[in-house]
């Protein structure tokens, strides 16, 4: 990190997610980010789908509407679970259930 600021606030945790989490473990959207996962981590991600009308739904973080296909705010947010397992920080045995969109497409709504 070329200055001290980018450890205390951001994006440190994030680029430390890019070097040892991502790695193309799943198919995503954005390149490197978990985009439309429910990974809801340093790359991105959701937590929750809400089912609209039409078969769209809205992604949300931590109970509010809307999420990063890029990031989650930056050390704003700890690691998602996927995060920690790739970064070898919990076993198979703490992992959970993840959600991906397939085909997503970008609507009129945030998130």
């Amino acid at each position: 990190m070329p200055r001290a600021e980018y450890i205390r606030n951001e994006p440190f945790l994030y680029e430390i997610a890019h070097t040892r989490a991502h790695k193309n473990f799943i198919s995503t959207t954005v390149v490197g980010h978990w985009s439309y996962a429910g990974v809801l981590g340093q790359l991105g991600g959701f937590d929750a789908l809400v089912n609209l009308v039409g078969n769209s739904y809205q992604g949300s973080l931590n109970g509010r509407d809307g999420f990063g296909p890029f990031t989650n705010g930056g050390n704003g947010i700890p690691y998602g679970n996927l995060e920690r397992y790739l970064m070898r920080l919990i076993d198979t045995d703490a992992l959970e259930l993840l959600q991906v969109v397939v085909n997503p497409e970008a609507g009129n709504s945030f998130g």
